[in-house]
């Protein structure tokens, strides 16, 4: 199955990229978006069109980068699986 879906179809105002992406969460629980620019303006750009992004005790957005002594592995340079935090 094609999990891909471009950003520039998502981002498109006739929606259907944006219907494509949401049945293949729906279905799948995942979805791939391609050619997205790496900024964080196009990241939340992303998010917002799903839905509205919320602040945590992180705040609204943050990076994650490898720290010296991390207490958590998001924060090391160990692969991490696919996963959803603070379920």
């Amino acid at each position: 199955k094609n999990m891909w879906v471009d950003y520039a179809e998502f981002m498109d105002e006739g929606n259907e990229g944006l219907l494509r992406a949401l049945r293949q969460i729906g279905k799948y629980g995942l979805v791939f978006l391609k050619n997205v620019p790496v900024d964080l303006a196009s990241t939340e750009a992303v998010a917002n069109r799903i839905g509205n992004i919320r602040d945590t005790f992180y705040g609204q957005t943050w990076n994650v980068v490898s720290v010296p002594d991390a207490k958590n592995i998001a924060y090391t340079s160990l692969h991490l699986n696919l996963h959803m935090d603070l379920l």
